[in-house]
């Protein structure tokens, strides 16, 4: 009969490594450009506090979520950062998103008139982002639509377009051309509105490897926790593995 062995495993995540990594990234990019964290979905699984704590110390100024929910945990908890909802709002939680200072992502004009309401009630001006769909067909409003959806929302009181973005369906892949494509159409369109100053397109793949999608802030998720997205992006940064597995052997038998 074999011998039969009694062990425990944890996860262990080292913030210094963490710190190093976003550092790595941030000389990476042009003077200028803003870092965003992306904490969503708890920080992929290590854990959305403790993680947005190390990162904004390690000079990220930005931190991006999906829902209003995760966005809620973070200023509960004493974060007073910039954040960004990434996922869609419902009109009903208007009011909360501008008491909290949060800034939503608006595809459609509901949420922006509740948004401009909820801002005149509070005697504040709520600030949004809009997501512009330049070819995942995720979540976005479409390029043909963008324009007359911005300046609709310009004639609102009470709600400003703080910013312009954009994802990148495929810049983790050996095909360069949809990414440049989508890039070419995002900046295009934001030629219209020079009025809006904050720019945003490269999620982590895109950091890495087209620095002409850097624009005013760029969008880091996976490679902040230390890896690359795919084989395919090139290796331009020193990233190493914020997780680690361990084990300890109690007894064999």
């Amino acid at each position: 009969m074999g011998k039969q062995c009694r062990y425990f495993q944890w996860i262990e995540i080292d913030l210094n490594v963490l710190n190093h990594n976003i550092k790595a990234l941030r000389s990476h990019l042009r003077l200028g450009t803003k870092f965003m964290a992306v904490v969503k979905r708890n920080a992929y699984g290590c854990g959305a506090l403790t993680i947005s704590r190390a990162a904004l110390e390690a000079g990220a100024e930005y931190l991006g979520v999906y829902s209003l929910e995760e966005a809620l945990e973070l200023r509960e908890a004493g974060m007073h950062a910039p954040l960004l909802i990434m996922g869609p709002v419902s009109p009903d939680r208007a009011d909360t998103v501008v008491k909290q200072r949060l800034t939503p992502t608006v595809v459609e004009m509901e949420l922006a008139r509740a948004l401009s309401h909820a801002g005149k009630k509070l005697d504040t001006v709520a600030e949004v982002h809009v997501k512009i769909d330049t070819g995942l067909h995720r979540f976005g409003v479409s390029i043909e639509e963008s324009p007359h959806l911005i300046r609709c929302i310009g004639e609102l009181f009470n709600i400003k377009v703080a910013g312009l973005y954009t994802h990148f369906s495929s810049a983790d892949e050996t095909d360069q051309t949809p990414t440049k494509v989508q890039l070419k159409r995002f900046l295009k369109l934001a030629r219209l509105f020079p009025q809006i100053k904050l720019l945003h397109a490269a999620n982590s793949a895109a950091t890495l490897q087209f620095p002409e999608t850097h624009l005013d802030m760029v969008r880091v998720g996976i490679s902040i926790y230390g890896f690359y997205p795919s084989a395919a992006v090139r290796k331009t940064v020193l990233l190493k593995p914020v997780l680690s597995l361990k084990t300890r052997v109690e007894t064999v038998n």
